[in-house]
């Protein structure tokens, strides 16, 4: 491969891989998926993940017998679990929308529709993207430190079914009284901060939950991560802070710090983090980048902003 886009060959092998527990799955007929890529010549796998090492190895097998695209029918946790297996290997992940929020798929374009994402797949191109790296823990889009992983450790899976994006302003809710700053230490390289912590985001993509941008100039493809941290000084700045990413509102504060950076270390104890919108556990923690790591298949055309070249 040579830059970003990977010269575009025939779709010849495929394997679905479907999450049973995922929101949208009741929608997917994998027979008439199955059916589908049979008529345009292509004899998929079809698999059903059992657990989310289960998916990742269905994927790392499919890299294994390079096939053309791993279809994951699913939402952003799936996705993450079938990217581990996939890293550095020529099979490209194929997202379709069916879990909460499916932030990376909205992210690159990619239609809502399952029978409308498997024709944009099919006749899509294919770009490597970077991924990021969290305690050597694989994210694709954002890690979150501080009060939006308290938040993510509070909605459990049958939640996420039942109410959808919901649940998680039903969580932000219940512990919006509780929400407080901790003194944390972080650094990057020469920079170093020691202060009030509220919330920080380290992004790979643009989109945070499918609502907001709140680093909107972040790319996939720079080999570098993006943070945004909120560090209020006094008490009720935090979510004053947080109210004006939410109303989409540019933060131009002292408060905000951001930055671009190849990795980025935190190592203050006991903070929750999250990746792509599940709990992982809390710090210290070690964030970094893996350069063009893995292709996604993404609809023919111009590339979304979070690809495009740099701005």
């Amino acid at each position: 491969m040579t830059g970003q886009i990977e010269r575009q060959r025939p779709i010849q092998t495929a394997t679905i891989l479907m999450n049973p527990m995922a929101r949208g799955i009741r929608r997917f007929d994998s027979a008439g998926a199955e059916a589908y890529l049979k008529r345009r010549g292509i004899e998929p796998r079809v698999k059903l993940s059992e657990s989310p090492l289960h998916a990742s190895r269905i994927a790392a097998r499919a890299a294994e017998r390079e096939e053309d695209l791993l279809f994951v029918i699913g939402g952003d946790g799936t996705l993450r679990d079938a990217a581990r297996g996939m890293a550095g290997a020529r099979t490209a992940l194929a997202p379709i929308q069916a879990g909460t929020a499916n932030v990376l798929a909205r992210e690159f374009g990619i239609p809502h529709g399952i029978p409308s994402a498997f024709k944009a797949h099919l006749s899509g191109q294919t770009v490597a993207m970077d991924v990021g790296l969290a305690n050597d823990e694989m994210f694709l889009m954002m890690a979150g430190i501080g009060w939006d992983a308290d938040v993510v450790g509070g909605v459990g899976g049958r939640m996420k079914q039942r109410t959808g994006q919901l649940a998680y302003v039903l969580a932000t809710a219940r512990r919006l009284p509780r929400f407080h700053t901790v003194e944390a230490e972080w650094s990057s390289g020469l920079m170093h901060w020691q202060g009030p912590l509220a919330q920080m985001v380290v992004s790979n993509t643009r989109l945070y939950g499918g609502l907001v941008r709140p680093i909107p100039n972040a790319r996939a493809n720079d080999g570098a991560l993006d943070f945004l941290a909120l560090c209020p000084r006094v008490r009720g700045d935090g979510l004053r802070l947080s109210a004006k990413l939410m109303l989409r509102r540019t933060v131009r504060d002292t408060r905000v710090l951001t930055g671009r950076v190849p990795e980025l270390a935190i190592s203050t104890p006991g903070i929750p983090y999250q990746l792509d919108g599940d709990y992982e556990g809390v710090t210290p923690l070690r964030l970094r980048v893996q350069p063009l790591a893995l292709q996604l298949r993404i609809p023919a055309g111009p590339l979304p902003p979070a690809l495009a070249t740099a701005e």
